[in-house]
């Protein structure tokens, strides 16, 4: 391949590339490191920059999928307590790091260079992305709620109002930021390591490349240390070499699935049920976080802003206009009544929810290869229907929503936007406010 530039003999002793540079140096600095500077006898890395940006994020079948804490295993071989990784991955990352302080004592791995290439560590894995979404709705929530009007003060009295407003709202942000679990979970405002498949060695700078090159790049070690990795069923991160990723379906990372079982069953897991035993798919909690993004804001709401101030109904006598006294009418206090699980039900109806999730998911796909008002119909169908007896009606409708979207997940939307600090925007923005 033809090199971008002529690079300096400086340049490839001496990478700068850092997110803080100018447009044109970032891009030469980006060039250098990928067609110079990082090692060509080192074993292939994984590149998430460019190539496999939703690695982990979503099954063979592109479904947004995420592991919970059964799944998961403690890692002893750990520079601080408490990190944790999907269990085969923490079963690999004790055996590699194992070898690797074999391999120092006996020699193999030098001790001139970078004592975290041999004496390996974690020091970051497994981040729960359920825990970003949820601090995300409620960002989300306060910027509706440090914007609200005087004129929505009046309008939204009780939970219907609130529903009605609310969802405006989110269709609203949907344009721009996802609103859905499942595509929320695909943005790069969720770390990678919630997948439960990457553990990190360091805490560098992913964006400093002196840093890269300095520690790694050119450590004696690294070649061996990216060799080893390999063998143990990991891939180093081409632009953060402190990561390793299970390379999930090599033949060295399988052999750790035959202490893991599905269900059950006596059958052990396999690359073909490795997702299914791991993973859960994200549209099954859809519908559920979306039905308490509504009870939760309006249970703040009520909890923030108890009490409404309206204008009474203007009293109009036959065949005239308004009476004298109204013409100087008082606002009165009106109280916003609380939540029941039946006033709940009556407003969240499984139609709404449906109807709802579509112009969601519709947005945040941003294609006009689907009509939305078909889906619908289908989606009413397998909900009446229950074609599959194992989900509920609303699971049997929403699964196949799910599988009319997914073949879009790769979207700008998703790939490309990084959600914003909500709660900053409503600190910096706020408009007239009550």
């Amino acid at each position: 391949m033809t090199d971008s530039f002529d690079y300096t003999p400086n340049d490839l002793i001496n990478p700068i590339g850092a997110n803080d540079l100018s447009s044109f140096a970032l891009y030469y600095q980006r060039a250098l490191y990928e067609e110079k500077i990082y090692p060509i006898n080192a074993a292939w890395p994984i590149d998430l920059w460019y190539n496999k940006q939703l690695y982990g994020k979503v099954d063979r079948a592109q479904n947004t999928i995420h592991t919970t804490g059964p799944s998961l295993a403690p890692i002893s071989a750990a520079s601080v307590p408490n990190l944790f990784a999907l269990g085969p991955v923490t079963r690999a990352f004790e055996a590699f790091a194992a070898h690797m302080r074999k391999a120092n004592i006996m020699g193999v791995a030098t001790d001139r260079g970078n004592p975290k290439l041999y004496d390996v560590q974690a020091y970051e894995a497994f981040v729960d992305p359920i825990e970003k979404y949820n601090a995300y709705l409620q960002g989300v929530y306060q910027v509706y709620h440090d914007f609200f009007t005087p004129e929505q003060n009046e309008k939204v009295l009780a939970f219907p109002s609130f529903v009605d407003d609310y969802k405006s709202y989110l269709l609203g942000v949907v344009r721009t930021y996802p609103v859905t679990q499942t595509n929320f979970f695909l943005t790069p405002s969720v770390s990678p390591f919630s997948t439960g498949l990457a553990i990190s060695i360091d805490k560098g700078d992913c964006g400093d490349d002196n840093y890269k090159y300095v520690n790694y790049l050119s450590d004696p070690n690294y070649d061996f240390y990216t060799k080893v990795a390999k063998k143990f069923g990991f891939i180093v991160n081409r632009n953060a070499p402190w990561i390793l990723w299970a390379d999930i379906f090599s033949s060295a990372f399988l052999v750790n699935l035959q202490y893991y079982y599905v269900g059950e069953s006596p059958q052990a897991v396999n690359k073909d049920t490795f997702f299914e035993s791991f993973y859960r798919p994200t549209w099954r909690s859809d519908i559920p976080r979306l039905r308490q993004a509504f009870v939760d804001g309006y249970n703040t709401l009520i909890y923030r802003k108890p009490y409404a101030e309206v204008f009474p109904p203007a009293m109009v006598a036959p065949g005239t206009t308004h009476f004298q006294e109204n013409c100087q009418l008082k606002k009165i206090i009106k109280t916003r009544p609380p939540l029941s699980e039946s006033g709940i039900e009556k407003v969240l109806t499984d139609k709404f929810m449906i109807d709802f999730y579509v112009e969601l998911r519709q947005t945040e796909a941003a294609t006009v290869n689907v009509n939305p008002e078909e889906v619908r119909m289908y989606a009413y169908e397998r909900y009446r229907n229950q074609l599959n007896n194992d989900l509920t009606k609303m699971e049997n409708a929403v699964e196949y929503i799910n599988s009319v979207y997914s073949p879009y997940v790769y979207s700008l939307q998703n790939v490309a936007t990084a959600v914003p600090d909500l709660l900053a925007i409503a600190a910096t923005k706020r408009r007239n406010t009550i």
